[in-house]
């Protein structure tokens, strides 16, 4: 069990295009609030594919692709911009995007940086 000040990493291998990173970011959020989320918590989200990994950064998405999440959520955790909904820059800091091919590298080290 972790302390309440002590570090939160987590790692979303395989993340496409995202979703399931912001999504951790919400439970997590949730959980915690976002100061303590913010303060404690760090998602490691990788993908070998580059162009998810750069839809994934830019952390928009349509409708379609928001027709799952609860209107409760987009609200606390979305800015809409017309037709697009973008996850809020300052929880987006604790979210860090790299490239990882999970079959030719190892998992990622408590050392290394994406």
């Amino acid at each position: 069990m972790k302390g309440p000040d002590e570090s939160i990493r987590v790692w979303s291998s395989g993340c496409a295009s995202g979703e399931e990173a912001y999504s951790t970011a919400m439970l997590l959020c949730e959980a915690l609030g976002s100061d303590r989320f913010e303060k404690q918590v760090k998602i490691f989200a990788t993908d070998v594919d580059e162009e998810a990994l750069s839809k994934a950064r830019l952390a928009a998405y349509n409708e379609k692709e928001m027709e799952g999440v609860p209107d409760s959520l987009c609200t606390r955790y979305f800015v809409r911009n017309e037709d697009t909904y973008t996850f809020h820059k300052e929880l987006r800091h604790s979210i860090i995007f790299g490239r990882n091919d999970l079959v030719q590298n190892a998992p990622i080290s408590r050392a290394e940086t994406l």
